[in-house]
């Protein structure tokens, strides 16, 4: 799977009861903050992909468009949560370049409604 020129993905992770859910996502491939060619993406550390995530970090991963629409196969994944202020503060300058004025007014509204000091990392790691 060729992530280079593509600006969603789907992460699916699993739910305790078993259920998985697929949630698109913007993300990033960065050599500049490890050595490894990761997946990076941001979210609410009080949204339920999180609780996901810490709970099974064994998902599956796959490119789509904005609204979640196939464009890969799903392809296994191990995900973890970095909450890091230096990583994170990387990942969003990351971000800004990739998604430009799209990431700056999603600052502004998170930063207006007081809920950018709650993002955090999800790095992804394809198996």
């Amino acid at each position: 799977m060729n992530f280079t020129d593509e600006k969603y993905i789907s992460l699916k992770t699993r739910k305790r009861n078993g259920k998985k859910v697929s949630t698109p996502l913007w993300f990033i491939l960065s050599q500049k903050i490890d050595e490894k060619k990761s997946i990076y993406a941001f979210t609410s550390s009080k949204s339920g992909k999180v609780k996901r995530i810490r709970n099974f970090p064994d998902a599956e991963v796959m490119l789509c468009d904005f609204q979640g629409n196939t464009k890969s196969c799903w392809e296994h994944c191990k995900v973890e949560l970095i909450s890091e202020k230096k990583i994170v503060k990387d990942v969003i300058v990351c971000m800004r370049y990739k998604y430009r004025w799209q990431m700056i007014l999603l600052e502004v509204i998170a930063t207006l409604g007081s809920r950018k000091k709650f993002w955090t990392i999800i790095k992804i790691t394809v198996n």
